[in-house]
């Protein structure tokens, strides 16, 4: 005995999936659970689905567990099972209930274009579900690098999945500062942040052997990567 799974994989069926949805509904009610009740709907579902010609989906059992709710005296469980199933839906249509400010950063730096939420899911899992649910109920998320480039690689895009680089402190010369420099604008561009150590470099106004007879120091080079920083497009997200 199958069922249709909302992702199109058929699975066998489970009814023991469906006596504990109904448990978890009953817990949220005043009176609480009803292991007999749930039982009872769980076998009777079975039964309906074994002789059923063709092979259910999902939204048809859970249809079915409604009905058999509804006309049990637990009324109340069927609330709240109606009202879990309607907060799934949503979730899986819009995402996560988030802030003003939750949603204007996963629109800004991890929605792909147009993408759906459950597009976005399916994206950065790599169409594993088990990871895909894990996510889907906040149980596990990965870096903000993997949120927001998994998956674009397969589309052309040159993204990095980890979020922070190291780049190899300059040496003191004009070569290696710029050097540097280039380094951090091709990280930019994939989407990581950079972070380094200026403590090779002289000081202000130490001597040096160039037209301009003495250095500006290590602080006006860490305002060339600042600069650096800023040109490259990091879909507003800062670079350091």
């Amino acid at each position: 005995m199958k069922i249709v799974k909302r992702t199109g994989d058929t699975v066998d069926f489970d009814g023991d999936k469906i006596f504990n949805a109904i448990n978890k509904a009953a817990d949220e009610t005043d009176i609480g659970v009803d292991y007999e009740l749930s039982r009872d709907i769980a076998d009777n579902i079975e039964d309906e689905v074994k002789d059923l010609d063709f092979i259910p989906d999902v939204e048809y059992v859970q249809d079915l567990v409604e009905d058999y709710l509804m006309q049990s005296e637990r009324r109340d469980i069927a609330k709240c099972y109606i009202l879990y199933r309607s907060e799934r839906n949503k979730i899986r249509e819009q995402g996560w209930e988030m802030t003003e400010l939750q949603r204007d950063i996963y629109e800004k730096k991890y929605r792909f274009q147009d993408e759906t939420f459950e597009e976005f899911l399916d994206r950065v899992s790599g169409g594993n579900n088990k990871i895909k649910k894990l996510m889907k109920d906040r149980k596990f998320l990965p870096a903000g690098r993997i949120l927001a480039g998994k998956g674009l690689n397969e589309k052309g895009y040159k993204v990095t999945f980890s979020n922070c680089f190291v780049t190899t402190p300059p040496e003191d010369n004009l070569e290696s500062i710029f050097d540097t420099a280039k380094k951090m604008a091709r990280t930019y561009s994939y989407g990581g942040g950079c972070g380094t150590s200026l403590g090779n470099l002289r000081p202000r106004d130490a001597k040096v052997n160039n037209a301009a007879e003495y250095t500006t120091g290590a602080v006006s080079f860490a305002d060339l990567y600042s600069v650096t920083t800023g040109l490259i497009g990091m879909k507003n997200r800062r670079g350091i």
